[in-house]
């Protein structure tokens, strides 16, 4: 934390989100600032979470088509795709769940009200800025979905022209288109893009390829209102269509998060932000039996000052949001539910070491009421030596889906089968203790450790009980219990001209009957490589996770290595073209499964684009 400028600290703290700015190509002397694990500024180094930053280099480096390809490497993190590009992706924090983890947009809080989960296909990095990961509990700051931390997502902010063409294996295509213009202290800017790919099978048994179109816009202002009242306004939009096997039916997709952020230095010790958000998640499907649309539509409110009050900061604020969410025809929804919030912070350096203590209330309509509360202790035990050591508790509140799914009956050779919600569910409850170290070898290498405990109760698992001679009711109940051991380590270095990540994580994430939780390996490990070539880059990616189970233990899936290949070379000034060999060596590996079958992967695929930012 240290907060050697107590004003520039509140002053950041305020700015920080609403700018959503990128700073320059860091190299391993300058630490990158971070804004999502307290809610104000503070450097990686300082931070007493353990946290990773993505810049828009980075993104533009790694050449990914989708959001997940993004995090597969970071330390903590593991993917699930069911296919291709496009299919339903899950993003595994720290051994919890794929809805365990917040995810934000601009501050605004974007999964699904009915699914709890986000939706990681539809995003396209080019809309991008930056990302910012925290590992661990945040409940205390944000409120439900926090368990395993904070996946904070900011979209470009940019009035520069840029443009970018490619294509790709599986009749994979591409387009983006970007710029704006800049007046009086203002800014605006607009990057839209549409990417078109033909898909591979579903199913390892499937034949037939299943498709996917994404068509998106993100659209960014910023300038001074009177009053020296800083202003930013965020839009991003995604709408397409997903193809899926005919008994399922097609899908189409909407989702659109916008964001307006409002910042003033009242006093030269006492700054304000105030952010407005909007969300909608809209899915239609083409379902032969039972089609539908569904829609969430998400109305946020944040209200936030941060105090200079002695040797430390306050950091005092509100939250609101309402959640709509409406189902036609096959059985309606037509439900709301809101939520209020109040949290407090205090961040103080003292001779002791770096203290960080919070404490939120959160009020649910559907759910009742929770508390949480988060401590963490860091100290420079040595010369460019860091220990930290941090407790949290955190809870997931039940989903639309969970609470209010509408009653249907339905029978098979003689047996009764009833799906329902069960509005009388409590909200699943987490406890996190994590100790961490850092250390920097110098100007060059930097080695973090970070060990954690978690224990998860409540959970809710849609499970079938017998409720009569011939009858079944299958409906969401708290039952199951988790326990996850974990261990990340992250070395980050160069040496002469190659630069390079190396993570591993040892993941015990089990049930209740000592089973190891579906989809996620007890160990995972990846390392990124790159150079400078005469005029662009190479980059080599190695992926590996060991042996996983899914579909509640029954089925095996195997463990992998894979290698990707990464090529930039500049043609002409501000012109690039880019080369990339995903899973060079052709392997056949497995990240999913289901009782139809296992999903297939990608295997050997290659992509070709040019990218003009002059």
């Amino acid at each position: 934390m240290r907060i050697r400028s107590p004003r520039f600290a509140a002053l950041a703290g305020a700015l920080g989100i609403v700018s959503a700015t990128a700073p320059a190509a860091e190299t391993l002397e300058t630490s990158p600032v971070v804004v999502t694990a307290t809610r104000t500024a503070q450097t990686v180094d300082d931070s007493l979470a353990s946290v990773t930053v993505i810049t828009r280099e980075e993104i533009e480096r790694s050449q990914a088509r989708s959001v997940d390809e993004v995090l597969r490497n970071l330390a903590g993190i593991h993917v699930s795709r069911n296919g291709g590009y496009g299919k339903t992706t899950d993003i595994y924090l720290r051994g919890t769940n794929g809805d365990h983890v917040l995810v934000l947009v601009d501050g605004v809080r974007a999964a699904s009200a009915t699914l709890g989960s986000y939706a990681w296909a539809n995003l396209a990095p080019e809309q991008i800025e930056r990302i910012e990961i925290v590992r661990g509990p945040r409940a205390s700051l944000y409120g439900s979905d926090a368990i395993g931390g904070v996946i904070q997502i900011f979209t470009r902010r940019t009035s520069r022209r840029h443009a970018r063409a490619g294509v790709g294996s599986n009749r994979l295509w591409e387009v983006e288109l970007g710029g704006g213009i800049e007046h009086e202290g203002w800014s605006l800017g607009l990057t839209a893009g549409r990417l078109d790919d033909g898909g591979i099978p579903t199913l390892r048994t499937d034949t037939i390829d299943y498709g996917y179109r994404n068509t998106h816009l993100a659209l960014n202002a910023d300038g001074m209102l009177p009053g020296s009242v800083q202003t930013a306004f965020r839009l991003s939009r995604q709408q397409g269509r997903n193809e899926l096997d005919p008994s399922t039916g097609d899908i189409t997709f909407t989702n659109r998060v916008a964001s307006l952020a409002l910042s003033q230095d009242v006093t030269d010790r006492w700054s304000q932000r105030l952010t407005l958000g909007y969300a909608l998640d809209r899915s239609t499907s083409q379902s032969p039996t039972t089609p539908s649309t569904i829609t969430t539509r998400r109305r946020q409110l944040s209200w936030q000052h941060d105090l200079v009050l002695g040797p430390g900061l306050l950091t005092a604020g509100l939250d609101h949001w309402t959640d709509h969410a409406t189902k036609d025809r096959s059985g309606a929804i037509d439900r709301r539910i809101r939520t209020n919030a109040a949290f407090l912070q205090w961040q103080q350096e003292s001779g002791f070491g770096d203290l960080q203590a919070a404490l939120r209330h959160d009020r649910n309509s559907a759910s009742g009421n929770k508390t949480t509360w988060n401590a963490a202790w860091g100290r420079d035990i040595a010369a460019h030596t860091r220990l930290t050591l941090s407790h949290g508790t955190a809870f997931k509140a039940p989903t639309v889906n969970d609470l209010y799914w509408p009653y249907n009956v339905s029978s098979f050779f003689g047996i009764t089968y009833i799906t329902q919600g069960n509005p009388d569910l409590a909200p699943e409850r987490s406890r996190t203790t994590e100790l961490g170290l850092r250390h920097r070898f110098g100007p060059a290498f930097s080695l973090t450790a970070n060990a954690y405990y978690t224990k998860v109760k409540d959970l809710i698992d849609w499970s079938s009980t017998q409720t009569g001679p011939a009858e079944y009711t299958y409906q969401p109940v708290n039952r199951a219990r988790v326990r996850i051991r974990g261990l990340e380590l992250e070395l980050e270095g160069r040496y002469a001209e190659w630069r390079g990540r190396f993570t591993f994580n040892l993941t015990d994430a089990k049930d209740e009957n000592d089973r190891q939780l579906d989809r996620r390996p007890l160990r995972s490990a990846s390392l990124t490589l790159s150079r400078p070539l005469a005029r662009g880059e190479a980059e080599m990616e190695i992926l590996a996770a060991s042996e996983r189970r899914d579909r509640n233990g029954a089925a095996r899936l195997g463990g992998y290595a894979l290698v990707n290949l990464r090529l930039s070379q500049r043609l002409a000034d501000g012109l690039d073209l880019q080369f990339r060999i995903e899973n060079l060596f052709d392997k056949t590996y497995t990240l999913a499964s289901s009782f139809s079958g296992d999903y297939s992967t990608l295997g050997r695929t290659l992509y070709l684009s040019l990218r003009w930012q002059p």
